[in-house]
């Protein structure tokens, strides 16, 4: 799921520039880069998952630094996104995209502090 959006949206940049828009407004370029860095972080948290009942004590506490910065990056996502919305800034169509984006995240978070993984609860 993260990865498709990674994908999606670093194929988004890649087509602008091939067909010579202008780029993108600076709001929605740093939600951009916002939601491809909460993308690749979760996507990377979830793919060490795989390995969570072999890995030592230790690796597990760096590995649950990731959710942690992820959450902060969706904080940030949120704020830009707010201000897009109420700035206007950018397409109708981009603004929804985002907010969904934002939601996703929300709700992965919310998967995370169901099952733990948010912060340093050991057990």
């Amino acid at each position: 799921m993260w990865g498709a959006v990674v994908v999606a949206w670093l194929l988004t940049l890649l087509i602008r520039r091939w067909r010579g828009r202008p780029p993108l407004v600076p709001l929605a370029r740093r939600a951009h880069w916002l939601t491809v860095s909460i993308g690749v972080l979760n996507a990377l948290f979830m793919s060490s998952l795989i390995r969570v009942f072999w890995i030592s004590r230790a690796t597990m506490t760096v590995m649950l630094v990731v959710p942690l910065v992820s959450a902060v990056l969706t904080a940030g996502l949120l704020v830009v996104t707010g201000s897009m919305w109420w700035r206007k800034s950018g397409s109708a169509a981009g603004r929804i995209a985002i907010s969904l984006v934002v939601l996703m995240a929300a709700l992965f978070l919310w998967f995370l502090h169901c099952w733990n993984f948010l912060g340093f609860r050991f057990g």
